[in-house]
């Protein structure tokens, strides 16, 4: 079973997302967190995130996800 974790977004990750090159804050906002506290992949059926996602974090469609896991 995978594991689920609810994180916060702190005052660091909030400047990291609101100065980053998303346009979307709450998106910025997610991703941001995910990133601060070590997540493997990101989530998102939005199209846009996926192209400005950094390396460190990649976006996966949640397609995509399901497919990796069989």
């Amino acid at each position: 079973m995978n594991e689920v974790r609810v994180i916060d977004c702190n005052h660091e990750t909030a400047l990291l997302a609101m100065n980053s090159v998303m346009e979307d804050i709450e998106d910025a906002l997610q991703y941001y967190a995910a990133l601060t506290h070590g997540a493997d992949i990101f989530i998102s059926s939005y199209k846009k995130l996926k192209k400005k996602a950094i390396p460190q974090l990649p976006v996966m469609t949640p397609s995509e996800f399901l497919e990796g896991e069989n």
